[in-house]
């Protein structure tokens, strides 16, 4: 099935636009479906709904310019693969263009099919380019928000209690500094289980994690990661409920199940009141396993 490029063109001038239009229909091995819109305002419109792939937008719209709409439209947080079509070749227009958020221009009596294939694919390609490097700026800053948010509390509990004990000048008695030392142990291991999950997280966002599945018991695995969290339980009496019956087998990626059900389980335990209880259990559906994670929070 051949791709099917969705197009609009913006232009004043119905003659451009059908000569525009004629040479998208010689371009060979992909398919175009070509939209005509005439009046700036309406092009705002139908630009603002994003229904299409590429925006060709003349230079000259009557009384108001190319630039005006596209400057319009990125104002109000639409970025989209504009190309300008103009009739003038400088360098004085193409610096506008681009300064004004177009990704290429076409000048209007050089251009053939060839000519606007390129700048078609070009277009698309940049948006996309542009468009993965602002999800991996958001992916960055959600993660050191995240790091500085859910990482401050722990270590400045592990700097404090070693502070306390290897201060000479105040020495503490025995029960004090076992006090001491099981807080250290207990944000040593939260420190790194929360160190663990972002990186896990942060792995999966940048897409570097790849997809290994194998055969293993899913029960035991609930099991693995109970064992794992158990000491999060402990302050709350919280018990654990593994409903997953014994030799449950099935064909994932390990490492990324153990991840998911760790995160579930210790988002319940942490939101479950004292002497809650935090169920896991599946149930099959259309050949799959759905596996819940429930609390009685």
């Amino acid at each position: 099935m051949k791709e099917v490029i969705k197009i609009l063109i913006v232009d004043d001038d119905r003659e451009y636009f059908l000569i525009t239009q004629d040479k998208i229909s010689q371009i060979k091995n992909t398919s175009y479906t070509v939209d005509w819109e005439p009046d700036y305002f309406n092009a705002l419109t139908r630009i603002s709904q994003q229904e299409h792939d590429v925006y060709i937008i003349d230079y000259n719209l009557g009384t108001y310019s190319g630039i005006d709409l596209v400057t319009q439209c990125i104002n109000s947080g639409i970025h989209l693969p504009f190309i300008f079509l103009t009739g003038m070749d400088n360098i004085s227009t193409d610096i506008k263009a681009m300064s004004a958020g177009a990704v290429d221009y076409l000048v209007k009596n050089k251009i053939n099919a060839d000519i606007i294939e390129r700048s078609i694919r070009y277009a698309i390609k940049q948006k996309r380019t542009e468009t993965e490097l602002i999800q991996a700026n958001a992916t960055k800053d959600k993660l050191f928000s995240i790091i500085g948010h859910d990482l401050r509390s722990p270590i400045l509990t592990l700097m404090n209690s070693a502070e306390m004990l290897s201060n000479s000048e105040k020495p503490i008695d025995d029960t004090m500094k076992n006090i001491l030392l099981k807080e250290l142990s207990k944000s040593s291991k939260q420190t790194y289980n929360l160190l663990e999950n972002l990186l896990s997280w942060s792995r999966t966002q940048i897409g570097s994690v790849s997809f290994r599945p194998e055969n293993f018991d899913l029960s035991d695995k609930v099991n693995d990661i109970f064992i794992f969290l158990k000491p999060q339980t402990k302050p709350k009496s919280i018990e654990l409920v593994n409903r997953i019956d014994s030799n449950t087998e099935v064909y994932d990626d390990i490492n990324m199940v153990e991840i998911i059900i760790r995160n579930l389980i210790s988002n319940a335990i942490k939101f479950t009141k004292k002497l809650g209880r935090v169920e896991v259990g599946c149930s099959p559906s259309d050949g799959f396993l759905e596996i819940y994670v429930k609390d009685n929070t």
